[in-house]
């Protein structure tokens, strides 16, 4: 039961990303860390996002900017020594509270006044790197700091969907590097939901062209709402319940 929902998560996160550019770790990451906890929720979300993230850069490598690349990833792996202590620190239940509000600030984040304006320049590269390699290597989800960054740039959307595929690997890669490999399922079950993955954005190729990218963010959206509003809840009933 738990493998067929972890792969119907992933084939809408990857069918989702790949419409919209983003979004696979913001569907998937909330309700794999439910059923699967904050330390293996967290790592199947990444080690299946290289996978969606590597499918999509093979399709768009021509528009790929791989000079913007290195500012985005150097800070990242800066910070990552610290942000791997807190996940080793931290208790289940905080772990979990930090992951749900997380998930709830990336959800929230583009209706901050000002928010665009703090990432502008090399200065605001920087500190969006460092940022979200930080969010990422906690929780899986680093999507606000970098869109924020390419909203103040006016990175062109289809350069930017390509180029922040190499980031989301190398913030995947870095992930895994320091939190390990999935410790819950087999081979044979993490290698289906690879499989599970990749059909997810190859369907979502034909869906790119047939549904309105509007009606793509809003089910994106609400899917991530709802599993950011259950993490939430859930770690703060089992902080105040000693569960």
């Amino acid at each position: 039961m738990i493998l067929a929902f972890t792969a119907l998560v992933v084939l809408v996160a990857a069918l989702l990303q790949r419409v919209t550019g983003v979004g696979f770790a913001l569907v998937a990451t909330p309700l794999l860390v439910l059923f699967l906890g904050p330390h293996d929720g967290v790592r199947v979300v990444v080690l299946l996002g290289v996978v969606a993230s590597a499918v999509m850069s093979i399709s768009m490598y021509r528009h790929i900017e791989w000079r913007r690349v290195p500012l985005l990833v150097a800070p990242a792996i800066v910070v990552s020594p610290l942000a791997a202590l807190l996940t080793w620190s931290a208790q289940q239940n905080v772990l979990l509270l930090i992951v749900g509000a997380t998930a709830i600030f990336s959800l929230a984040a583009s209706w901050i006044p000002g928010f665009s304006g703090v990432w502008k320049g090399r200065t605001g590269g920087v500190l969006a790197g460092g940022t979200a390699g930080f969010l990422h290597l906690i929780s899986g989800l680093s999507g606000p700091p970098i869109i924020a960054y390419a909203a103040s740039q006016r990175w062109e959307r289809a350069r930017f969907i390509a180029t922040v595929q190499i980031v989301f690997i190398a913030y995947h890669l870095l992930t895994l590097a320091w939190r390990g490999l999935p410790q819950s399922g087999s081979v044979i079950e993490i290698g289906a939901l690879v499989i599970v993955v990749a059909i997810g954005v190859w369907l979502g190729g034909p869906a790119s062209r047939r549904l309105p990218i509007a009606y793509a963010r809003i089910a994106m959206y609400a899917v991530a709402w709802v599993g950011a509003a259950l993490v939430f809840a859930r770690a703060l009933y089992g902080l105040f319940a000693g569960q």
